[in-house]
């Protein structure tokens, strides 16, 4: 299969689902699979990420409108997350290619307004953001696939620190600065994330490290990982947001570094019996936390079972994947037909469309979901646009599954005729009168076969065809 992977960027502000998404790309790649990917913003130039080596088989990074379209037809199906999800599902819609969406946030599809037709593959990261999203009857071909963390790519000594990678409001930034100053006998550490306003503050025991594309700058540091997350609808700037896995929990874990966290529903479900829990609201809570992991027959406890978690979840990702695989190909079969924009607009056809969001049209506000009719012509504007996608039997004539898989080679530009003064000159013979002598060496042997005397050359020109 050929396998498109769209993403809006890969700079700062990338969040446990855009790693995700590379290291599936990548590991489709390995398994024989053709991986493609589309960047939004921003540039592909890594050849590691998340700790682990990384290939494409081919990059768009900011593509024109045409590549975009070439990068679509070509693909047997397309994988989006986050803020990608909007034009993913405009382009999908318009050139008829299954859709997968990698979920980890039960409200992503819903933000998105995605709809039956929008989504061939739902790709949840964990039990809990499936069970969510079924209590809102969403009806999609759903598959579980945990966050990809091979232990292998993560692993290496524990330091002494205890850390926090996130220090935003949502993540617990606020409880880990109260916790340093509790305890200023210890070191902390804290990491820049890549999303959400950062807590950071001047504090002798607390060192300041940037996001890093590699975990293990950061994992070599660690004795203890606080994930003092927010439930779901906790006040603050992002109530919608809760930790629906907790990915570095299981990337500390492939060493041994043992993590207290806050029971989110993801947190439980993806550290098991290997976390130490505590309510995010009871500091004290935590300081007991820590001080218990001093003694060193516990701390050993709670090393070890770390291990055990990252081993038995990397074996659960190995049967995860194998399913994830067997699904896709099964999506990649269906294709639908794309819009034969060429006919529609040399037909002159009114065509039903559907607003994606709120805009202003013919001096009219079109509310978000309000289906009306255009000219094809400008139809296919307003779809380019991301303003508009064709509605269900909007009157667009389709291009066949089959002839769409199947584009066009590119134009073959010829390579330029070396080009001369425009002139041509040959040369004739003074004894006969015989010309079209491409060279003196032509005229010399023509006169010593024919005439036995030496050249007596004339020089004539003539303007070249080329």
């Amino acid at each position: 299969m050929i396998i498109l992977g769209h993403m809006y960027h890969l700079g700062w502000g990338w969040g446990g689902g855009v790693v995700t998404m590379v290291l599936l790309l990548d590991e489709l790649r390995r398994r024989g699979h053709e991986a493609r990917l589309m960047l939004q913003r921003g540039k592909w130039s890594h050849d590691a990420f998340g700790g682990r080596p990384i290939a494409m088989d081919r990059n768009y990074s900011q593509p024109l409108p045409r590549a975009k379209v070439r990068a679509y037809m070509e693909a047997d199906l397309i994988i989006t997350q986050g803020e990608a999800t909007g034009e993913a599902m405009r382009l999908a819609h318009q050139y008829g290619r299954p859709l997968a969406h990698l979920i980890h946030d039960e409200g992503q599809l819903r933000k998105h307004g995605a709809k039956r037709r929008d989504v061939a593959l739902a790709i949840y990261n964990s039990r809990w953001t499936l069970e969510a999203a079924l209590r809102e009857s969403r009806e999609e071909s759903a598959i579980v696939v945990n966050p990809l963390v091979f232990p292998d790519a993560f692993a290496t000594e524990r330091g002494d620190a205890i850390c926090l990678v996130n220090t935003s409001l949502p993540k617990g930034g606020q409880l880990f600065w109260a916790l340093a100053a509790r305890m200023p006998e210890r070191r902390f550490l804290a990491v820049r994330g890549g999303w959400g306003a950062q807590i950071i503050h001047a504090s002798p025991n607390v060192g300041v490290m940037d996001h890093q594309f590699d975990p293990r700058a950061i994992y070599q540091h660690c004795r203890i990982m606080l994930m003092p997350s927010q439930d779901l609808g906790t006040p603050g700037p992002n109530p919608d947001w809760t930790e629906s896995w907790g990915r570095v929990a299981i990337e500390a874990a492939a060493s041994g570094i043992p993590t207290i966290a806050h029971p989110t529903p993801g947190l439980v479900e993806s550290l098991g019996d290997a976390g130490i829990y505590a309510d995010r609201n009871d500091v004290e809570a935590w300081v007991k936390m820590i001080e218990a992991l001093d003694d060193p027959e516990r701390y050993a406890e709670a090393c070890a079972a770390a291990l055990a978690r990252s081993a038995e979840l990397e074996r659960m990702q190995s049967a995860q994947l194998d399913e994830l695989v067997a699904a896709l190909a099964e999506v990649a079969a269906v294709s639908r037909p794309a819009v034969d924009w060429h006919g529609a607009v040399r037909e002159g056809r009114a065509m039903k469309v559907e607003a994606l969001r709120p805009f202003l049209y013919q001096r009219a506000v079109r509310r978000r979901d309000e289906v009306f009719d255009v000219p094809a012509a400008r139809a296919r504007e307003l779809t380019e646009a991301g303003l508009v996608r064709i509605a269900e039997g909007g009157g667009a004539p389709m291009i066949r599954p089959e002839e769409t898989q199947q584009l066009p080679p590119p134009l073959e530009r010829k390579a330029p005729k070396e080009r001369t003064s425009g002139v041509v000159v040959t040369y004739a013979c003074a004894h006969c009168r015989a010309s079209g002598f491409a060279s003196r060496d032509a005229l010399r042997d023509h006169a010593a076969t024919e005439h036995g005397a030496a050249v007596r050359e004339t020089a004539t020109a003539g303007l070249s065809r080329d």
